[in-house]
Formats: structure tokens, sequence, C-alpha cells
């Protein structure tokens, strides 16, 4: 099975309209056309997604061969009318039975290698292999999973505040959607929310997000809570559904909650939808009391155009910004400028991401004071926001009060002064056994009780999980077997995680001759032979492994 999609065809579709884009529709499939004389069944399986089935192929060089014709066939351009249009062609193939018991694992697998063609680079293709990683097994769960949730109530709210720095005064909240989901535990947004805006469930979405919002909102006033306005994220295509703004206010009339306590955030790419009607929908909403932000300002290609054609109520400044606002001057007077920039416009400038007090103390030399970030609180549930709002003020976190959770350990551990590369795989999951591919992790400490490795990977603390590690050290492959018992969020993209091996008395002791054997040898000027080291900067190790999924 190869699994088609066309990349850039949403994006077209939406600018140039359907016409244009059924046009382009057709011309992919009479290109596909000349693979029918070979005898492979051909379908359009979903909006801009082709199927090519086969029963007889030779090598895998052959199939090879043929992906290769399928994306130069798709990629060349598109001339539609007045238009000469580029798609970018992502192809995933899966063979049965090397690794697919059946129909539904035949799709699923091909699907599942399509986003991994995705991710490493335009125009290509990626045959399935059971080797896959474990990002690869987690998405392709959460997708299958997700259209349960709602229906099962797993989806809840957590809260982060905004705070107005000069006070340390709380005076508003983000609603973040998580997902208790039965294997993971809580998943956050990013791995879940582009899948629902693929396969048409963001509406639904976010219509519970405002219903839960609101009814949250209702019982703080009933109880007395001081309260301050929540933002909720509005998907891009919540703007192409008729009548937006009486759904939204037939939500707040049902919990009786003043329209100034709702704010709505709104990324760059809705305006690249009927712009005329977006605009006349901001200033419905506005005028009903609503307030409109712009999110992740600042990545779009033309947001000055935005703020000059429309009226909205502020900005929030992306982390991409304040991840190095400490050292990078350039960083440093973008965020000048946009804070400025937004004063002068009469508009509300918020910083997200802010975690040191470096860089709060820089945001309030330049008198941006509005910020959301771990400086103050990561999102929390409902209940442990409610006793936040009660105290009205927060005050920012001492950097040194990150401390990362131990157990108690029985057993020395030595921390190498280079992360060791070990590879990790899933066992098992509440004692149900899985099967995932090798994901390459660094390890920061290690002993004959376990270990530590950092990763984007979320992987659950509530859960009984098991990971399979291998790792060469001195020339010798350690395997071993061990339980996540601990977790703690480093940042918001990284997560660190305590191991404790399973292992019997006598391989403790060899794990015990072999560490104590490499901690000498980091001590030499040569450093350890035959070991696998992480030797460059640890976390552009991990966002390269973040992005080939």
């Amino acid at each position: 099975m190869f699994y088609v999609d066309l990349n850039r065809f949403k994006y077209m579709n939406e600018t140039l309209g359907p016409v244009i884009g059924d046009e382009i529709l057709e011309e992919a499939a009479r290109r596909l056309k000349r693979f029918q004389e070979r005898g492979i069944f051909i379908s359009r399986f979903s909006n801009d997604d082709f199927v090519l089935l086969f029963k007889e192929y030779g090598s895998l060089q052959e199939i090879k061969s043929l992906c290769k014709e399928v994306v130069d066939c798709l990629k060349e351009p598109y001339e539609i009318r007045e238009f000469e249009l580029l798609l970018t062609i992502s192809v995933g193939v899966s063979i049965h039975p090397s690794d697919s018991n059946g129909k539904t694992e035949l799709f699923q697998n091909s699907i599942a290698a399509m986003n991994r063609a995705k991710k490493i680079s335009k125009n290509s293709f990626h045959i399935y292999s059971p080797e896959n990683s474990i990002d690869a097994y987690k998405r392709l769960t959460l997708e299958k999973d997700f259209r349960h949730a709602l229906k099962n109530e797993e989806l809840q709210l957590h809260f982060q505040p905004q705070v107005d720095s000069r006070l340390n005064q709380i005076v508003g909240a983000e609603a973040l959607l998580r997902w208790d989901h039965s294997e993971w535990g809580l998943v956050s947004p990013n791995e879940f929310i582009p899948y629902a805006e693929e396969n048409g469930f963001i509406i639904d979405v976010g219509e519970w997000v405002l219903e839960k919002a609101c009814k949250t909102i209702q019982e703080w006033r009933r109880r007395g809570i001081p309260l301050v306005p929540v933002s909720i994220n509005l998907s891009p295509l919540h703007f192409l559904v008729k009548d937006l703004k009486s759904s939204l206010l037939s939500v707040l009339e049902k919990y009786a909650v003043p329209a100034k306590m709702i704010q709505l955030e709104i990324t760059e790419a809705v305006f690249l939808q009927q712009a005329e009607v977006v605009k006349q929908t901001i200033d419905g909403l506005r005028e009903c009391g609503i307030k409109i932000l712009i999110d992740d300002f600042g990545t779009g290609y033309t947001s000055f155009t935005y703020l000059k054609d429309l009226t909205v109520d502020g900005i929030k400044i992306d982390r991409s910004y304040t991840k190095e606002l400490g050292n990078d001057s350039k960083n440093r007077a973008i965020i000048k400028n946009l804070a400025s920039l937004s004063a002068d416009l009469n508009m509300t400038a918020v910083i997200e991401g802010i975690e040191t007090k470096e860089q709060l103390k820089f945001l309030k030399q330049i008198k941006c004071h509005l910020i959301q970030g771990y400086i103050y609180s990561k999102p929390v549930p409902a209940d442990d926001f409610e006793r936040l709002l009660k105290g009205k003020t927060i005050k920012p976190l001492s950097e040194g009060s990150k401390n990362f959770s131990q157990e108690r350990r029985r057993y020395f551990r030595m921390q190498p002064p280079v992360p060791l590369l070990a590879f990790a795989t899933i066992a098992s999951i509440n004692n149900k056994e899985v099967t995932t591919g090798k994901t390459g992790i660094p390890v920061t400490d290690i002993g004959p009780g376990g270990l530590s490795f950092i990763s984007h990977i979320q992987f659950p603390s509530n859960r009984d999980i098991l990971l399979h590690f291998s790792m060469k050290v001195l020339g010798e492959e350690i395997v071993h077997t061990g339980k996540i018992v601990w977790k703690e969020e480093i940042d918001e993209e990284f997560f660190r995680y305590g191991v404790e091996f399973k292992v019997s008395e006598a391989e403790r002791e060899a794990l015990t001759r072999t560490f104590n054997t490499l901690s000498l040898a980091f001590k030499r000027d040569d450093g350890p032979k035959d070991t696998s080291l992480i030797e460059k900067d640890l976390f552009s190790f991990l966002r390269k492994g973040k992005t080939k999924i």
C-alpha cells in the first residue's frame, strides 16, 4: 500500500478557493492513472490523499523506484487557469505480511510511514519498518484513540496564569487543553491538536473548551473566587463556521459569563482564508466585549499587515523569541520593539515562555510587564488555579527551586562529564506488551541501580511503564530493562526521567564493576574507549531527535 499526501493542497484550497482545489485534485488523479496500466489499484481516499494498492512486487529497490516515480509525477507544476502551482508530496509505504498482519495494520502503517516522510523532507517517501521509534508508536496510538476522547470525558482544562510583574498580580489566565490518556497519562495539545485539525474534530474540541471554561468561571463566581479574564485558543477552522458569534454568545449566556471574562487567541493563519469575513467576525465579537489576541505573534509572514488592517486588543509574543532572551541581542531588540509597537497601537503585549529571573529582569527594564511562563507557574488543574486566584498575587519561582525528584538510591550513581548515548524501546505499559523501535536518549547519570535520561517524549508518570535500554560502554553492549520511577519537567519541551533497573544481584555486581571502570576512564586524558557518547550540545541533540519522528 502506498499512501500519498499532497502536502500544500490544504493551503492552496484555502487561499485560492475550492474550485481551483478541485481542479488540482483532478489533475493529480489524471497523473496517477498512468500506474493503472501496471495493474495497480488507485483511489482518492480523502481530501488530498490517494491510495495505491498492488499485490505483485519484486525487490525493495523496485518499490523505492516506484515511490520516486509517484513523487516525480505529482511534484511537477500544476497549470490551473492563470496559476502555476507547486505541491510537495509525501508517500508512505506498508508491505504485507512483512510489517502488518492484516488490512487494518497495513493501512495504519502506511499512514505512519507517510507522516515520517513529511518529517524527513519535502517530496520524499518512507517505507514502514517495525523499527519505527517510540514517537511513531505514541503518535499512532493517540490518533487511533482521540476520536473517543471527547465522548469518554478524557479531556480536561489546565490554567496558566498571566501575571503583571510590577505587583506580581494575576491578571489573566490561558485555558490549555490536556488529554488524560489511558496509556500515556496527561498528553499535551501539541501532540493531538494537529490530528484534530486534519480530521475535522477541532470544531468539537473548541466548543468543548469554551463550554468547560465558562462552566468553571460560573462555579468560581458562585463561590466568590476573584475572577480574571480567561484566554481560549480558537482554530482558524472556527472562522469557517456559520454564525460563530451567535454560538459563542449563547454559551456565555448559558453560564451567565460576562463577555469581558473571555479572550480569544487566534493565530495569523486565520487571515489566510476569507479575510473580509474574518475581519467582520472579529469586529462583531469585539463589539460584544470579547477581546481578541493574536497568538504566536512574529512567527507568520505578514504580521504587521494584520496590525494595520485589523483592530485587535493585543498580541502574544511567541516563546521562540524568549528562549534565548538572556544572551541573544537580536531577540532582545525584537522583543523591545514589539513591546513598544504594541503600546503605541494601544494594545497589550503578553510575553510567553519566561522561565528565568534574568529574562524577567530584562522585560521589566523595557517596561513589558505582562508575563506568562514557568517563572510564575506551569499550567495547573482548575482546583490548583483556584487557590492561586484566592491569593491574588504570585511570586516568581526561584530557579534553584527546580530540584529534580530522586528515588532513594541504595547504589552509587556516576554523572559522566559527557552524556552517554543509549537507545530505548518500550517493553510494556500497564503490563501490556508493546513493540517499538529504538529511540536515542542521553543518559545523564547511571549506576548499578538505574539511570536518568532526558527526552522530549512525555512518558506517563502515573503508569506502570517498562523500557529496554541498550548502550555501548567500554566495548561491551549493556542491555537491561528498567521502570520509570520519577519524572520532572526541565522546561516546556523536555523532561528528565529516573529509571530503576530490574536486574539480579549478579548482574548488579557486573554493572558495578563496569561503571567503576568507566568512572576511572573519564578521569584519564584520553577518556573512555569504545563508549557511545553525545559530544555535541545536549539540547541540539534532543531537538534533532524531536524533528525526526
